[in-house]
């Protein structure tokens, strides 16, 4: 072989091997990318912290009638007298293993989390709470009763739950 032969096969092995050098960096570079996303859609499975309660994912049901309103308004006063806690507003109502209320002055919501499976059993249970207080069922679609997963794998495991009471 003379030395142009040894230049052009050079040429040749030294653009292959930029090739599949050039290859392999983009094929990192994906792999790393996709490795980062996974992190951000997923919780990791120690997760256990509540979700934040975001005011402006309430879904609000149809007022009470004027005529019911102030009647409305004194269950509510006396539901407050159970409080637990008072912290800046976020009155604790109920707490136990499986769920807690409480009071959120502003939105004026009562929000019930439930931290266990089967979440409507506990959603009914905690229904039960505020029946035993001395309300109607319709009466938890007027008090802006909100009902909520714990953590997001609970969401996650249950997608058809519903934040509404029953029947709202």
């Amino acid at each position: 072989m003379n030395l142009i032969q040894i230049q052009s096969k050079s040429k040749i092995a030294l653009f292959a091997l930029a090739a599949i050098f050039g290859v392999l960096i983009i094929f990192v570079i994906f792999s790393a990318l996709n490795k980062s996303s996974d992190k951000k859609s997923s919780p990791p499975s120690n997760y256990t912290q509540e979700t934040p309660i975001e005011s402006n994912n309430i879904a609000y049901p149809t007022p009470p009638p004027q005529e019911q309103k102030s009647t409305i308004d004194e269950k509510r006063q006396k539901i407050l007298q159970k409080q637990i806690s008072n912290n800046e507003g976020d009155i604790t109502l109920e707490q136990n293993q499986n769920y807690n209320i409480k009071y959120i002055t502003s939105p004026n919501v009562f929000f019930v989390t439930i931290y266990n499976e089967p979440l409507n059993i506990y959603k009914q249970e905690a229904a039960r709470w505020f029946l035993n207080q001395g309300l109607e069922d319709k009466d938890l679609c007027y008090l802006n009763v909100r009902f909520r997963p714990a953590t997001k794998e609970l969401a996650k495991n249950n997608p058809g739950f519903s934040s509404l009471p029953d029947g709202c």
